[in-house]
């Protein structure tokens, strides 16, 4: 499968060397008509993503850029038999989808569309940006005659979230098919006779990354708190800077509660709240452990960092162990086992780093070590992002877990 998206900075790599400077423009071109040659020979119908002649066309090389300006000659030599997907997972605003809808149909073939349901933001399900990023865009979709739309469901990072728990968002998008404009109460009621299960308690799953002060306004990737609070490293603390003095052991002890009530309306599909009911149960801990070692540590509190190693501690390894065991029955159910052995070993790496948590605490209080030297250092934000909002999006592992070579 040749998507031919996101080749970013086409003919500057290893091209270049080999062949001089090109135009990325005439590459593209050159390159899709050689692919052309082959779908003709075997009377296949091809598509492809359009991103890359925006891209282009960009000074920034941003897909979205309502700067960009393909040049006519480009459009001209764009082969007419093959269509282009117009992929936007982000923009809430049906009149943005309307203009680049328009911009595709310029290269000669009726685009495809393909929204977002966001099984990519971390390790919960957000429906929030599911439901108006795509309410928009079939909208609009709607207004200018397209035909052909679809939904992607991706695995970024590990596909940590169950793709399962997106089914709100397809029977979204189905019911598109069915109404000009769609009225909530009745795709509520398709998806309770189509799967068995209620609707609010789906929606509920998105709570995970709803804490308090969590921004409501527009964000073209949505924060995801949980991921980066679950993952993050408690000695190093790189996001309590974020999170610093809210009750989120309350707001995940109290979600975990709900969720198990949520549980029960969900029908055949109840086993998917498993993992997010046991995540609420590690981040009722968790969330706050960090920030509660650095206070300690600053005043002096022996006391408390001694509950920490000897309570707190203990009780959070048993709850990851209980929580990587849910999520292995999930995985092994739902996937083939490849790719298991990654979260096998981010599990493992947080239970071993908790382990060397107690450890060094202990050294401290017997008088083996004078300091920790990874509590004595300041608590930075993680991004300039602070400055607009608390908390903020990161959902690659690695930069989550250490600011260090990994």
């Amino acid at each position: 499968m040749k998507g031919m998206d996101e080749a970013h900075k086409l003919g500057l790599g290893n091209y270049l060397n080999r062949n001089g400077y090109q135009p990325s423009f005439e590459i593209m071109n050159h390159h899709l008509k050689t692919v052309l040659q082959i779908t003709r020979k075997h009377g296949l119908s091809p598509m492809i993503w359009s991103d890359m002649y925006f891209r282009m066309a960009s000074s920034t090389g941003d897909y979205y850029d309502t700067d960009a300006h393909i040049p006519a000659e480009i459009i001209k030599g764009m082969p007419d038999d093959v269509q282009f997907v117009y992929w936007d997972y982000y923009h809430e605003d049906e009149g943005f989808y309307q203009d680049f809808l328009k911009r595709h149909k310029t290269f000669g073939s009726t685009p495809l569309f393909a929204g977002g349901i966001w099984t990519w933001n971390g390790i919960a399900f957000n429906y929030d940006k599911p439901f108006k990023s795509l309410n928009a865009a079939i909208t609009a979709c709607k207004r200018e005659g397209i035909q052909e739309v679809f939904a992607t469901l991706w695995g970024d990072d590990g596909a940590e979230t169950n793709p399962f728990t997106g089914l709100l968002g397809i029977q979204l998008l189905a019911e598109h098919g069915y109404a000009i404009e769609i009225e909530i109460e009745k795709v509520k009621s398709r998806f309770g006779f189509c799967t068995g299960a209620d609707m609010d308690a789906f929606v509920s799953l998105g709570d995970l990354d709803r804490p308090p002060g969590a921004d409501d306004g527009f964000q073209l990737e949505p924060d995801n708190p949980s991921k980066y609070l679950l993952w993050q490293d408690p000695l190093l603390g790189l996001f309590d800077h974020q999170t610093d003095g809210v009750p989120l052991n309350e707001f995940y002890s109290t979600l975990e509660t709900k969720l198990k009530n949520q549980k029960k309306r969900a029908g055949e599909w109840g086993s998917l709240f498993d993992v997010p009911i046991g995540i609420c149960s590690v981040l009722s801990i968790k969330s706050e452990l960090g920030s509660k070692m650095k206070g300690c540590y600053g005043s002096d509190d022996h006391d408390g960092l001694r509950k920490i190693a000897n309570e707190d501690l203990p009780e959070l390894l048993r709850r990851v162990g209980q929580l990587r065991r849910l999520y292995y029955e999930q995985w092994m159910f739902h996937n083939k086992p490849f790719g298991w052995e990654v979260m096998d070993m981010r599990y493992g790496g947080l239970s071993n780093r908790l382990e060397t948590t107690k450890l060094r605490l202990v050294d401290y209080l017997e008088g083996r070590i004078s300091s920790i030297s990874e509590l004595e250092d300041d608590r930075l934000p993680f991004t300039i992002d602070h400055r607009s909002r608390r908390y903020v999006r990161s959902n690659v592992y690695q930069k989550i877990v250490t600011p260090n070579v990994f």
